[in-house]
């Protein structure tokens, strides 16, 4: 007989003492894209299931969020922003703590916190958007290769990659992005307390550092993870005695399969060496290559929060 080491941890940590704080950590690391992500990037729905967890759990007197992420689906950071919106409004401290990267899309998820703590050396801010709409008309050119059709509207196939981008399209497009970067301003207006107007000269995708965004008002305090958490602790009502609790984020059905196989492998089959079982995890599409083969640029409206000088060539 056998038992898993994740429950059995839990069972010899034993009941709760109620006079220790239970400080929840979830960590927001990667590009941030649709959906639900494995680990390494941030999914929209993954976060939120995540946040929603704490929500509905309710045995977690402050969450701190890491966050080092350079932006990605503009659609996804509102779920999380929300998402973490909602832990706050049942009156759960909330403590972001910024690594080296929190910019754009990183920000927006940032901002319903009570307090925000960065690195002097962060970079963050880049408030601005942008859409992509990749088209290989020129390419599929250069082959030989054409596309026709017969349309009932001027906008029909107006997205489709193997043609250019129609001048009305184009302006829908462009009226979305100005949209969302208005609503990004505002967002930002409210959460920190800066008129619209001034708050102009920090954004239009203008990138700082930590010290800088403190200076600024973008940042509360200046500080590491561990200066964050107790500050939440604090916030929470007693700053001496308190626990870190990671929350890990919900499995996808394959990731859990995974996970299962990797623990146990070795156990049931202890001839299994690391490459056998690296081939098993392979044919079974579970091996870590496959769970990330993911489409970075897959906002379902095509617009994205993304830090153009910290994002290491991602896009």
């Amino acid at each position: 007989a056998n038992i898993n080491y994740q429950p059995y941890l839990e069972y010899l940590r034993g009941e709760r003492d109620e006079e220790t704080l239970r400080i929840g950590l979830v960590t927001a690391t990667g590009v941030i894209m649709d959906g639900r992500q494995p680990a390494g990037s941030i999914g929209g729905d993954s976060l939120s299931l995540q946040l929603r967890g704490i929500r509905e759990d309710r045995d977690i007197d402050a969450l701190v969020l890491r966050v080092d992420s350079p932006g990605g689906s503009a659609f996804a950071s509102e779920l999380i922003r929300r998402e973490l919106q909602l832990v706050g409004e049942m009156g759960i401290p909330i403590v972001v703590s910024m690594s080296s990267t929190a910019a754009s899309g990183g920000y927006w998820i940032s901002m319903p916190a009570d307090e925000i703590w960065a690195l002097p050396t962060t970079l963050t801010g880049s408030i601005g958007a942008f859409s992509a709409v990749p088209t290989f008309e020129d390419s599929l050119a250069a082959l030989g290769i054409s596309s026709d059709g017969v349309a009932t509207g001027p906008l029909a196939g107006a997205l489709q990659l193997d043609r250019a981008l129609s001048e009305q399209a184009s302006t829908i497009l462009q009226s979305n992005l100005e949209h969302l970067y208005n609503q990004f301003v505002q967002l930002v207006s409210d959460a920190r307390g800066i008129e619209p107007g001034q708050l102009q000269q920090y954004a239009e995708g203008r990138v700082w550092t930590g010290q800088q965004a403190f200076d600024m008002g973008l940042v509360d305090r200046l500080g590491g993870l561990n200066q964050a958490v107790a500050s939440a602790a604090a916030l929470a009502g007693n700053p001496d005695n308190y626990r870190l609790v990671p929350v890990d984020r919900p499995l996808t059905w394959r990731e859990e399969l995974a996970r299962l196989i990797g623990g146990s492998a070795k156990t049931l089959l202890p001839g299994l060496n690391a490459n056998q079982l690296q081939t098993m995890l392979q044919l079974l599409g579970l091996d870590e290559a496959s769970l990330q083969l993911n489409s970075l640029l897959n906002d379902p409206g095509y617009r994205y929060l993304i830090c153009s000088s910290c994002s290491l060539g991602v896009f």
